[in-house]
């Protein structure tokens, strides 16, 4: 199900992103995000830094063999599709 949060821009354009977003992706002090324009007046909010500890483990359950750049990319898409919709 799609949530929704709501926040109020301050007269410099500033805003708060609410506890439940900032968790969800992830984000903390410091962190920046990308702004997307979609369609109908709609926007995208991506994360822009990507922590070690975000991807870390994400081979996990492979042999000891060393992963092919390919096998990397698949499962960092494979991961952030999951985890970051």
């Amino acid at each position: 199900m799609m949530q929704m949060a709501t926040a109020v821009i301050t007269s410099k354009g500033q805003v708060t992103i609410p506890i439940e977003i900032r968790n969800f992706l992830c984000l903390g002090k410091g962190d920046k995000i990308d702004f997307r324009i979609m369609k109908k007046r709609t926007i995208a909010i991506t994360p822009v830094n990507c922590r070690t500890s975000d991807v870390f483990g994400i081979l996990s359950g492979k042999t000891r063999k060393k992963a092919s750049d390919s096998e990397i990319k698949m499962k960092m898409t494979e991961h952030f599709k999951k985890n970051f919709k």
